[in-house]
């Protein structure tokens, strides 16, 4: 799977921010780091396209620096084929989707794509909100071979309005001719102009050869996308903070042996029988993990984690039925953070419980209970405890943004989040919600409550 140039790591979007202006001279210096508020992790949806990638995806959602607003971005591709069944052309559908009240309620917002029809492959960006809270900063990302467009998207909550910003057509009149130059959105300025940096791209220099366009940063001021360079010291904006309550985690089981995913090299953190079904032999589940375990003190270091079921054929086969892989980081990806063998409703077949917790310092948590039902594996449903979570609170109370402290007993699972004042954020409380396995479903067992 080919990833455009735009979607890197927070370190490397760091150091593109941090980079020097054009070199006037052999004796060029070194830029000071840019400072940086509250700056959001990467926040994007899957790679997405007709021919590579998934068909839709969302992104997590982003709150503001009030925790009043929120945003997180949808987008689709779908194919258009000709009779022969042969793909013509790919439709993509963009959208933000905006809330103005705490995420009791979200609109939707579609967004305008551009007219480029080679295009092979595109992703949503979250970069995250003005200081003054008010206006939230996308990127529509799209690429095709060595060529990469990126297209801030801003969306103004006073003003109700949506604005699609071409950079290149922006750019175009300081452009070098025969120059290819990619543009690269950073975040706001502390005025709320678009600050980004441009350099060449696609090059083949040769030692010794110059670049025709060396690292620079800019800033384009609204209204009217007026453009200047962006002062040395200047201070680079994207605040905001993830709301894990308006953000809807899964795990995906996917059929068959991932990729490397059983690797003799990697640390096995599990190997257990799972009798799934009540006859027969019971099946298999080994986790690995390969490289290092994630560390808070090296917060960009991901290390790669499998987990596959398997069924033995005989003493020396096995087929692996499927695989539970960790999502890259560059995906506001999670990594597997426990799997146990459990019998939560004490029938005699045995579940698999799977807990996966987002990158980063606050990251949120995501789950699978892999249970056997009308004799496949599953993921099972559970009820909506974000919906069933804001129904308990009162006028002055928020769920945002921490994440769900999930407990795993002999008989149920046990899901916590904390309860916030609107205005301060202080922790109130705490609601309990317990969910049971019965009639092969997991249900709310009573009715939540807090302490």
């Amino acid at each position: 799977m080919r990833w455009p140039l735009r979607i890197l790591p927070a370190a490397v979007v760091a150091l593109l921010a941090a980079a020097s202006s054009p070199a006037q001279g052999p004796a060029q210096k070194r830029a000071a780091v840019i400072p940086q508020l509250a700056k959001v992790p990467q926040i994007t949806t899957m790679e997405v396209g007709c021919e590579d990638g998934v068909p839709s995806g969302r992104s997590l959602t982003v709150a503001s620096p009030s925790r009043k607003n929120r945003a997180y971005l949808e987008l689709s591709a779908v194919p258009k084929k000709d009779e022969d069944g042969k793909t013509t052309e790919c439709e993509t559908a963009w959208s933000i989707n905006i809330s103005t009240d705490n995420g009791m309620t979200f609109k939707r917002i579609p967004v305008q794509p551009s007219d480029e029809e080679s295009i092979q492959g595109n992703a949503f960006e979250i970069l995250g909100w003005s200081a003054d809270d008010s206006t939230v900063l996308a990127v529509m990302v799209q690429w095709a071979g060595d060529y990469t467009r990126n297209t801030p998207v801003l969306y103004d909550t006073r003003r109700e309005l949506v604005k699609r910003v071409d950079l290149e057509k922006v750019f175009e009149p300081i452009t070098p001719s025969q120059c290819p130059v990619l543009l690269n959105p950073l975040g706001f300025t502390t005025t709320n102009a678009i600050a980004f940096s441009a350099e060449a791209t696609g090059e083949d220099l040769r030692p010794g050869e110059r670049t025709c366009y060396p690292l620079s940063r800019w800033q384009s001021s609204p209204p009217k996308n007026r453009l200047s360079r962006l002062p040395r010291k200047s201070v680079i904006v994207r605040a905001g903070t993830i709301s894990w309550i308006d953000s809807p985690m899964s795990l995906w089981p996917i059929e068959g042996e991932g990729f490397n995913a059983r690797n003799s090299k990697c640390a096995l953190l599990l190997n257990s029988n799972v009798r799934f079904f009540q006859a027969g032999s019971p099946y298999r589940a080994e986790w690995r993990r390969c490289g290092k375990p994630y560390s808070k003190k090296n917060s960009e270091h991901f290390p790669q984690h499998h987990l596959i079921v398997l069924q033995s054929k005989d003493q020396t086969n096995d087929q692996i039925l499927l695989t539970i892989d960790n999502m890259p980081a560059w995906q506001s990806g999670f990594y597997l953070d426990d799997a146990k063998v459990t019998d939560l409703d004490g029938d005699g077949r045995q579940e698999l419980f799977v807990e996966a917790r987002y990158y980063g310092r606050a990251g949120g948590r995501t789950w699978c209970l892999l249970a056997e039902r009308e004799g496949d594996l599953h993921c099972l449903a559970a009820p909506d405890l974000a919906t069933l979570a804001r129904k308990e609170l009162r006028p002055d109370e928020d769920l945002c943004c921490g994440a769900w402290s999930i407990h795993l007993n002999a008989d149920s699972l046990i899901f916590q989040h904390s309860v916030y004042d609107k205005k301060s954020g202080a922790t109130l409380r705490i609601l309990d919600f317990k969910l049971v396995l019965r009639n092969e479903r997991l249900v709310l067992a009573g009715d939540s409550n807090s302490k």
